[in-house]
């Protein structure tokens, strides 16, 4: 039976990956006051209609809904930070003293057509911080998000920025934008057309060249902020140069869903071809009270990572220290197979990881399989040796070996097994 088009199993060295990638987010949030938080990765589908936008393309095409037995209408999540701002409000995180700093990872699900990077069921990490308007908040997410990529490996990545404003400036200027959009409509696409009415700022996410084209021409919001917005987008640049974050002012950049405010940005990959964002985010203050919440600011991101992984491998990123050396126990000749077991629990005391041959093989056969697994040392028990209270060891990427005593690896193997 074949894996459901759009999904695909994860294991051998990409779950490696995964799990150095889970890992390096797991440190860059703590180590900035982050909590993990874990949503359910099925909501009701009001939460992502009212979230992220009734006329979004995820909400009206993207979104894998369904009924419950009892008739309510289930949605596998879109996106993270919807679920975690009703666990925000259902768990009462508002009375907390200070900001409340959450982050999260797992899958997520948008049926999309599949294509490379891009599956119907895909990953995110993503951090969302709650409780104040200070734009210092926003470059804390985005810094803490481009040192992850940097310490990951990942070179040739660039930021760009962007203000989408907030209730105030945003009507009067889409009132303009519409008006643009009507008058120019001839020469926009059917969807640019559908939006120019319904989510009129939605359009600068077209990738059609034709609109792009009219798009050169159309009011920016960033040029029709109002005193407050303006005031926080200069702050930003001005902490992000204090960083010494390089960034580009991109403004066409909307993001894909409704509920962003001030704030927004996208990082990235030089190496990924059209579709190279491997992080976006910004600033959302009214999703809160949207929801029901008491209202509260709030400033969040989320990276894909598949594309995170995609980039790695394209660039030949190695994870120096990612894998700790692995061994494995050969055996020669007729041998104690409580040797074996007592050597194995010991080497996985000390967090050394273990290979063994369960079925009988010949040395060769057993030193194919070693290589095959990729294991760095083999420990081999030999029955001659073992009889002089020596054991081989033997370098499985240098090709060279040597006797040692088995005291000695058994009191101290870590001496000898270094990680």
């Amino acid at each position: 039976m074949p894996v459901i088009k759009g999904t695909k199993d994860i294991f051998s060295r990409e779950m490696e990956l995964f799990d150095h990638l889970y890992g390096m987010v797991d440190r860059a949030f703590y180590l900035s006051g982050y909590e993990k938080i874990e949503a359910p990765v099925m909501e009701y589908t009001e939460l992502f209609s009212r979230s992220i936008g009734d006329f979004t393309d995820i909400v009206q095409k993207e979104m894998f809904t369904f009924l419950d037995r009892k008739g309510r209408s289930i949605t596998l999540r879109p996106e993270g930070t919807a679920g975690v701002i009703r666990a925000y409000i259902d768990n009462n995180f508002s009375f907390n003293p200070g900001i409340t700093k959450l982050y999260y990872y797992g899958p997520m699900f948008r049926a999309e057509n599949p294509q490379k990077g891009r599956l119907r069921e895909f990953h995110q990490f993503g951090c969302e911080a709650i409780g104040s308007l200070n734009p210092l908040l926003d470059v804390e997410v985005i810094k803490i998000n481009m040192d992850l990529l940097d310490e990951l490996g990942l070179k040739n990545i660039s930021l760009e920025i962007n203000s989408v404003g907030c209730r105030t400036c945003r009507k009067d200027y889409t009132d303009k934008l519409r008006i643009f959009l009507n008058e120019n409509k001839a020469h926009l696409c059917e969807n640019c057309v559908t939006r120019a009415e319904k989510n009129p700022m939605r359009v600068f996410d077209c990738k059609n060249e034709a609109c792009q084209k009219v798009f050169e021409n159309a009011l920016f919001l960033t040029d029709h902020l109002c005193p407050e917005c303006l005031e926080h987008f200069n702050k930003v640049k001005y902490y992000l140069d204090l960083n010494k974050i390089p960034y580009q002012i991109n403004k066409r950049l909307v993001r894909g869903f409704d509920y962003y405010t001030k704030t927004v940005f996208e990082i990235k990959s030089g190496v990924l071809g059209s579709q190279n964002a491997v992080l976006g985010g910004g600033r959302y203050d009214y999703l809160i009270e949207l929801l029901g919440g008491k209202p509260a600011p709030a400033v969040g991101a989320a990276a894909g990572m598949e594309r995170i992984l995609m980039a790695m491998t394209e660039q030949n990123i190695q994870m120096e220290g990612m894998k700790k050396k692995s061994v494995f126990i050969g055996t020669a000749g007729k041998i104690d197979e409580e040797l074996v077991i007592r050597l194995f629990a010991l080497l996985h005391k000390n967090n050394i990881r273990t290979f063994y041959s369960y079925n009988e093989k010949s040395l060769k056969a057993q030193f194919k399989e070693a290589d095959k697994i990729g294991c760095d040392l083999m420990v081999i028990l030999g029955e001659e040796e073992l009889k002089n209270n020596k054991v081989v060891l033997r370098d499985l990427k240098k090709g060279e070996q040597k006797e040692i005593a088995l005291d000695q690896l058994m009191d101290r193997p870590l001496d000898i097994l270094p990680e």
